[in-house]
């Protein structure tokens, strides 16, 4: 039997939202890395993706996922292992059925935490963990919370595997500050419905962006109609003017693809980011960073590479979510205003990188001892 030069990345992808769609440039960027030449082959959990070059699960996909056949393959990203069905880990049962891998592994994974797990899913999950040959979690925080509700899974962190994604050596051309540095901006609407969160994010930039004399930059992370960061950018950007600032905020209106968002943040002075994608590509591109923890997954981000004193709440964050909420209603975590000016400055001054080389190195051994499985 010839060797099987194929891998295929199983995971969020096909709606345009950076942080997802960076998952498998990083997987070929950690390929090259370890001298293994491998053609990744990029499947979505959901059943209709719309981006190309992205199969779906549904039966018009069919054919190419049987052409799949004994590919092993990644569970990687976000959205892996949730008490839902449409959860990665749980869609993952169907390509099972339809593309019956040599072998594969959730790998570089998100793992849920805050909310409860019934039983029913927890029987789901334990029996697809049971079809999984290995587990690796992108953040510490994750495998604690794994073993703790499955004692069984014997599961590890090796880091989120955007550190490994390269960078565009040149940013976009739309990103002309002539020579000024700049500061990067990504907000998601997760606290739409709160005024207080405007109120608060607004006089926080504008206070920063006047303090450092720098301009402020919007950067969509998500562009799809049902998640669009361009309108919260908007709204904020208008109170902003209202309050007054030295530099014009500028707004980026197309979405850049993740290699040229990764050298908008590497060339940034800071970036503020609410989206978890855009913390871990300043972070792999050792640029100072804020992180807005409307969830914790930032938090189990920042705690994984040293970085938990410059997200915000910088406190501990809630142990549970709020009912009802993907993560955190604004007014559960208390932020008063300064605490992103105060934060911005310490990361700036006093953030490290020194773990990204380890992590990195630990993406690219786990990722080659998988591929061993089949010398």
């Amino acid at each position: 039997m010839s060797k099987n030069t194929k891998l295929v990345v199983f995971g969020s992808f096909g709606f345009g939202n950076v942080g997802d769609e960076a998952v498998p440039y990083a997987v070929e960027d950690l390929l090259l890395s370890i001298g293994i030449d491998r053609k990744v082959t990029i499947v979505s959990r959901f059943n209709n993706p719309k981006l190309e070059n992205v199969i779906g699960l549904s039966d018009s996909y069919s054919s190419l996922l049987e052409e799949l056949a004994d590919t092993p393959v990644i569970i990687c990203g976000g959205g892996i292992i949730e008490p839902r069905e449409m959860c990665c880990a749980l869609r993952f049962e169907k390509y099972l059925k339809m593309a019956r891998p040599s072998h594969s592994a959730i790998f570089a994974g998100s793992f849920e935490f805050g909310v409860d797990y019934g039983w029913i899913i927890k029987r789901k999950l334990r029996s697809t963990f049971s079809k999984i040959d290995n587990i690796y979690t992108r953040d510490y925080l994750s495998e604690i919370y794994l073993r703790e509700n499955f004692p069984e899974v014997d599961a590890s962190a090796i880091g989120d595997i955007v550190l490994g994604m390269k960078a565009s050596e040149l940013r976009p051309g739309v990103v002309d500050f002539e020579g000024q540095e700049y500061i990067s901006v990504s907000l998601s609407a997760a606290w739409k419905s709160s005024p207080d969160w405007y109120d608060w994010i607004s006089i926080e930039l504008q206070a920063l962006s006047n303090d450092l004399d720098k301009p402020l930059l919007f950067v969509p992370m998500s562009c799809d109609k049902s998640d669009d960061d361009r309108i919260e950018h908007q709204v904020v950007i208008d109170k902003i003017i209202l309050l007054g600032i030295k530099n014009e905020p500028v707004a980026i209106v197309e979405p850049f693809l993740p290699r040229d968002m990764a050298a908008v943040f590497r060339d940034s002075l800071l970036v503020i980011s609410m989206r978890l994608h855009g913390c871990v590509m300043s972070y792999g591109q050792m640029t100072p960073f804020v992180g807005l923890s409307y969830h914790p997954k930032l938090s189990g981000f920042a705690k994984t590479v040293g970085w938990q004193h410059f997200i915000l709440p910088y406190k501990e964050i809630p142990v549970k979510q709020d009912k009802g909420k993907y993560g955190y209603a604004f007014s559960s975590l208390k932020l008063d205003l300064g605490d992103l000016c105060r934060v911005a400055n310490q990361a700036i001054e006093c953030g490290s990188f020194n773990l990204l080389p380890l992590f990195r190195e630990n993406l690219g051994q786990s990722l080659r001892d998988f591929l061993r499985r089949e010398d």
